[in-house]
């Protein structure tokens, strides 16, 4: 027997998100602590996402510099 694919449809689509949305919402409400705790581990993460991307920065930039002084000490 073949598989059907499912069917989706704009309506089918957006009666999801909103049924999605809405049960998030009474679960935020019911638990507002453990609301508080995702959003605090949520926001830890995206800090932590960004201390590698900004070490390279910082490294770059220290390069840059030392190039800088070199050049400076060239035309001398």
């Amino acid at each position: 027997m073949a598989i059907r694919k499912k069917k989706t449809s704009i309506v089918g689509a957006v009666a999801d998100s909103v049924t999605e949305a809405v049960s998030t919402a009474i679960g935020a409400i019911a638990h507002p602590a453990d609301t508080v705790q995702q959003a605090v581990a949520v926001a830890r993460r995206k800090v932590a996402a960004r201390r590698p991307a900004s070490k390279a920065a910082k490294a770059k930039q220290a390069v840059r510099k030392a190039v800088k002084k070199a050049a400076k000490k060239v035309r001398r």
